[in-house]
């Protein structure tokens, strides 16, 4: 059977399913079983109709307060629809910011980008425990989003790839192909205060850059030596729920 890895979705963004990645072991990842994607606000019904198809049992969405207020989901009616929601107010995730600095120029940008790769895998430790958590319970199929399906998402997915023994440069790869999922610089505001900002900035915090994975990768060897620890040490997930993971989302190739 042929499998599709973007899902195209009329208000969908960046919708990816993270099947059929080679493990290690031999094993490969489960298809129709693991999701991520950006914001979901704009889902027609047709979406949701295809959505409601897949039998998602479970949605993460680790955006914050205000994220979710600008764009809300509305999910189909269902009781059995577990959604998990953490109220925090801001996040580094968010550098939009840096669009209203004149001064800001694109290293100093990619940089930053660099930067806040190393810090979201704990900003987001509590969100992160939950999903993964989850995924040991068998809340499956399951999706897990931001807004744009990058950075917060990305390095969701690149750790538990990571995890599951999905070599390094196909995990690359994955987060690579956010660029090619969804055109994000339709969510770039040219105009700020009548000045378009920069376009060097703008590439830098659009692009689905490997410096930005890298340093996450970088950050947490430095501070763990892997992610299997870094699961232990900082989510308090431990070795015996980890296979749990890995048993929920390999299977025979």
């Amino acid at each position: 059977m042929t499998h599709s890895r973007i899902i195209a979705l009329v208000g969908g963004r960046n919708f990816r399913d993270l099947g059929g990645y080679p493990a290690i072991d031999g094993r490969i990842t489960r298809w129709r079983t693991l999701y991520r994607s950006g914001s979901l606000a704009r889902l027609t019904s047709a979406d949701v109709e295809i959505l409601t198809g897949m039998g998602i049992q479970a949605v993460y969405d680790l955006r914050n307060e205000r994220e979710r207020a600008t764009e809300p989901h509305h999910w189909p009616d269902s009781t059995d629809l577990l959604v998990y929601q953490r109220d925090y107010n801001s996040s580094g995730a968010e550098l939009s910011r840096l669009l209203d600095m004149p001064w800001v120029k694109g290293s100093d940008a990619h940089q930053a980008m660099m930067n806040n790769y190393r810090e979201l895998p704990y900003e987001q430790a509590e969100a992160y425990k939950a999903l993964f958590e989850g995924i040991a319970t068998g809340n499956l199929p399951l999706l897990f989003n931001c807004s744009a399906g990058k950075d917060r998402t990305g390095i969701a997915a690149a750790l538990l790839l990571d995890l599951l023994g999905i070599d390094r440069d196909v995990i690359l790869d994955d987060y690579i192909l956010t660029e090619r999922a969804f055109n994000f610089r339709m969510l770039v505001d040219k105009s700020s205060e009548g000045r378009a900002p920069s376009e060097d900035v703008v590439d830098a915090l659009i692009a689905a850059h490997p410096d930005y994975l890298n340093a996450c990768f970088e950050q947490i060897t430095n501070q763990h030596g892997d992610v299997a620890s870094y699961f232990d040490e900082v989510l308090g997930i431990n070795l015996d729920v980890q296979e749990h993971i890995r048993q929920k989302l390999l299977v025979e190739a």
